[in-house]
């Protein structure tokens, strides 16, 4: 919540993504009740999750997945993310540079093929 706290000017939601199956309630129930529709939390199924294939597969399936099932997320949204191993210290300026150049970032999004 101290992301948003700092930084919801210049967010429209926070997606709490994670890939264990767990039970998410205990967060869900922590967000403030001002924050509640900006806050979204998804718990994805170890299914498909594929060790031997490394952190950049699974990384990306996480994503992939998340962005099928926000409701937070749309399709033209800029997304940025974020892991708690690797803390941003400078997120806030981060985030600014990414609106003042929003209508110069030309991104698309590939889904990738988790089979075989």
């Amino acid at each position: 919540m101290r992301f948003l706290e700092h930084n919801s000017d210049l967010c429209s939601g926070l997606v709490f993504c994670e890939n264990s199956e767990a039970d998410l309630s205990e967060f869900r129930n922590a967000v403030p009740s001002a924050w509640k529709e900006r806050v979204e939390f998804i718990s994805l199924p170890m299914d498909g999750f594929r060790p031997e294939k490394g952190k950049s597969f699974n990384e990306m399936r996480t994503i992939d997945l998340s962005l099928e099932r926000t409701s937070l997320i749309g399709f033209d949204d800029v997304f940025v993310k974020l892991t708690d191993r690797y803390p941003v210290r400078n997120i806030r300026r981060l985030l600014l540079d990414l609106i003042s150049m929003r209508g110069d970032i030309h991104a698309c999004w590939f889904r990738m093929r988790f089979g075989g």
